[in-house]
């Protein structure tokens, strides 16, 4: 049998969770009628949709994938951690999960140190400021997202003429 993946832990919580309660509910793999399990996978992932350690069971199954093969896991199925996993390794490399890891590490320690020593109210007033602040961008224009019309036929048309004339004389 394997060995779960130690860096990232297994979510713990003391909130009643679904999975907890209904387990039959998540092993869609063993419903042989489709439209059944279609139904009773919707089920599933709305309950996890709720659920308090959605993001952590998910970390925690897509780094072990040989203990989760098959069900719903964090709203997910076999076929969706498998594309998570090849876009992680992608975006972070062979070592995702160390990357993963490092990365929840370093926001404990951050949550932890504001707890330790919480930002003053000048630093709470600027960070406020900060966020409202940021400009809001209009949409870039895309011309090729307008609707093709006749008169911009038209238009295009003497533009690409201009253009070969010009390339001729030259």
């Amino acid at each position: 049998m394997s060995r779960a993946d130690d860096r990232i832990p297994f979510p713990h919580t003391d909130a009643p969770l679904a999975c907890r309660t209904d387990p039959k509910l998540f092993a869609i793999d063993d419903i042989a009628n489709r439209a059944e399990r279609e139904k009773t996978l919707a089920t599933a992932k709305r309950a996890c949709s709720g659920c308090p350690i959605v993001t952590s069971c998910l970390k925690w199954a897509l780094a072990n994938p040989e203990l989760t093969p098959t069900g719903v896991w964090a709203a997910t199925t076999h076929r969706d951690r498998n594309r998570l996993r090849k876009n992680l390794t992608q975006r972070l490399g062979t070592d995702w999960v160390g990357a993963v890891a490092e990365q929840d590490r370093r926001k404990q320690e951050k949550q932890r140190a504001a707890r330790i020593n919480p930002p003053t109210v000048r630093e709470q007033a600027i960070a406020r400021l900060d966020v409202e602040l940021i400009p809001i961008r209009p949409a870039p224009y895309e011309p090729w997202k307008e609707p093709m019309t006749p008169s911009r036929q038209a238009r295009n048309r003497a533009v690409l003429g201009a253009a070969l004339s010009t390339k001729e004389v030259a």
